[in-house]
């Protein structure tokens, strides 16, 4: 009796073990099916999805969403209706639009997508970049412009977008651009046009065989009587900064009737004539932050800092 009775306190005891042996291996196994967060907000899965389904049908890949690599997904605001991408022909609104940049890859290709709006827009892929890189002679100044353009705006030059190169013989040696500088010889100088299109806004260059200039050709607002002095605000800011005239953007001169002598920037302690006094408002860039220049009608100006 009392050997079947140890007999089958073992037999409990290895039913028991072999139970307990058991759970281990199947809770593991429900653990390891927990989904993993996308590197990504979800309020952004959506727009992937679009971008996904899109750049399928344009490479033919129709059968799986496998064959794209999502390399990343970066939320923006961009700067106008057309999601900071416009099509040619296409106006945009200027208002902020919120939105993502998204950035997908196959066949080691890179492919860009502006997304906003509920709607995805291919901007830019690699083969874009590589099609619009051979400018021919040109080719040198482009980059020079692409590099320029991308320390004023500290951006990277895969962010700009060559929009044309142009031949032009330019009238002087100025390009064209009197405002960056001082007096022009007047001689045909051979050159280019090169406009880069960033944020929704156009940049035109002008180039020689060897130097590239930023040109705004709308910067002086219909004011040529106010060319002296805007030369003599760009050589005062190079002179501040120690840079060269070329590094210096001309955005806005307005003219201004200022309500007392001070031209609108008064320093603490001095004393003004109550007088109106006409002068202009000349707003420089350089080095990624804007100057703004008070000036009269004479050679008087004053560099106000808010």
């Amino acid at each position: 009796m009392k050997k079947a009775v140890l007999f089958f306190s073992f037999f409990l005891l290895a039913v028991v073990i072999a139970a307990c042996g058991e759970v281990p291996t199947s809770a593991p196994g429900r653990q390891v099916q927990e989904a993993t967060p996308a590197p990504w907000p979800a309020e952004a899965q959506a727009l992937l999805d679009q971008a996904i389904a899109d750049l399928l049908q344009r490479t033919g890949l129709t059968s799986s969403s496998d064959a794209v690599e999502v390399l990343s997904v970066e939320a923006v605001e961009w700067p106008n209706s057309c999601l900071g991408c416009p099509a040619e022909g296409e106006s945009c609104m200027d208002v902020i639009t919120p939105g993502y940049k998204i950035r997908l890859q196959v066949d080691g290709q890179t492919y860009e997508y502006h997304a906003g709006a509920d709607r995805v827009v291919l901007c830019q892929s690699d083969m874009d970049r590589a099609a619009a890189a051979d400018w021919g002679e040109a080719q040198p100044l482009v980059e020079q412009v692409l590099a320029d353009l991308s320390r004023r705006a500290s951006v990277g030059t895969d962010e700009l977008t060559v929009l044309s190169v142009e031949a032009v013989d330019w009238p002087d040696a100025c390009l064209g651009c009197p405002a960056v500088g001082g007096g022009c010889a007047t001689v045909i100088t051979p050159g280019y046009r090169i406009l880069v299109e960033y944020g929704g806004r156009t940049y035109d260059y002008h180039t020689d065989q060897e130097r590239v200039i930023l040109c705004q050709e709308d910067s002086m607002g219909g004011l040529p009587e106010a060319q002296p002095l805007v030369e003599r605000v760009v050589r005062d800011l190079a002179e501040r900064l120690q840079i060269s005239t070329d590094e210096i953007t001309v955005v806005q001169v307005e003219e201004k009737m200022w309500r007392d002598s001070s031209l609108g920037c008064p320093q603490p302690g001095q004393m003004y004539l109550q007088v109106i006094t006409p002068g202009y408002l000349i707003v420089l860039e350089a080095q990624g932050q804007q100057y703004s220049y008070h000036t009269g009608t004479e050679a008087n100006f004053i560099l106000c800092t808010p």
